[in-house]
């Protein structure tokens, strides 16, 4: 059967995820994971299409092989009953077939599938997890970042204020002026050291992130090449069990065309005359 086989000796793939999924705020992050999530939703789609199908063809082999018992020209004699016989025998023939294709599907395609993605699973969700859970420690050390610079800066506007201040106040007032100015310059001190402290935690976390997200693409990309390439072998074979019934289905036709080239209506007729006839005379009124 020509293209009975999937040639195929691994995916070689030139651009790469770890290449092309980075940018500002993360920006490869969600078209990747929608792109695995996707990739589950299509797994499910086409283990419901084959558990469907196969479910199709267990349904019509039952209808054949019904119909196949039914009678047919049990009164019919000759050539023409010999021919009839062939069409029960064939149908009977390509219901077993067509249940045979059924179970096929089952066994060569809808498990194996079930297997695959529960094995792929497994693995897209170790890679995942990880991803996310380091995702999110970042973004929180992000905001943690942000906070702090935003209470630093706080600080020295209040710092430039109580200078501005001093110039305008004098006595009682300018005493409290400095008092505030001074315990603001211990708080800005503080809020300084803080937020040096989470940056220099973020760019700890940020280092990882790179290494660990870096990793991450990598194995998506296995994963997708290699679910890609099982689900291609997997419909290949998905055409070739139903082209085989095709065939199948095909000779039992053939036999019933061939057997359709010896019925013969002269034979029927004259079989029918000579086993069956009552003579010639005709007889006279009484």
């Amino acid at each position: 059967m020509p293209g009975a086989t999937a040639a195929s000796d691994g995916p070689t793939v030139s651009l790469s995820f770890a290449n092309n999924f980075w940018g500002k705020e993360d920006a490869g992050v969600t078209p990747l994971l929608t792109r695995i999530q996707n990739a589950k939703t299509t797994g499910d789609e086409l283990k419901a299409f084959y558990s469907a199908r196969a479910e199709i063809e267990a349904d019509y082999a039952k209808r054949l092989l019904t119909l196949a018992k039914k009678g047919l020209g049990s009164s019919e004699q000759g050539t023409l009953r010999m021919s009839l016989d062939v069409v029960r025998a064939e149908t009977d023939s390509m219901g077993k077939q067509h249940a045979t294709v059924a179970q096929q599907m089952k066994t060569e395609l809808d498990e194996p599938l079930a297997a695959f993605a529960g094995g792929i699973k497994e693995r897209r969700k170790i890679v995942q997890t990880g991803i996310e859970k380091l995702l999110k420690t970042k973004n929180g050390q992000t905001a943690a970042v942000v906070k702090a610079r935003d209470k630093f800066e706080q600080d020295c506007l209040k710092i430039k204020g109580y200078l501005a201040q001093g110039h305008m106040v004098m006595g009682q007032e300018e005493r409290k002026n400095k008092a505030k100015m001074e315990k603001t310059q211990i708080q800005m001190s503080n809020s300084s050291q803080e937020y040096e402290q989470a940056v220099k935690v973020l760019e700890e976390t940020t280092g990882k992130w790179n290494r660990e997200w870096k990793a991450a693409c990598d194995k998506f990309q296995d994963l997708e090449e290699e679910r890609i390439d099982f689900f291609k072998s997997s419909l290949w074979s998905f055409a070739n069990i139903a082209s085989t019934v095709c065939v199948s289905d095909d000779q039992s036709c053939e036999k019933v065309r061939l057997s359709l080239e010896d019925c013969d209506v002269e034979k029927d007729i004259t079989s029918f005359i000579k086993e069956m006839g009552t003579g010639q005379e005709i007889p006279d009124p009484p």
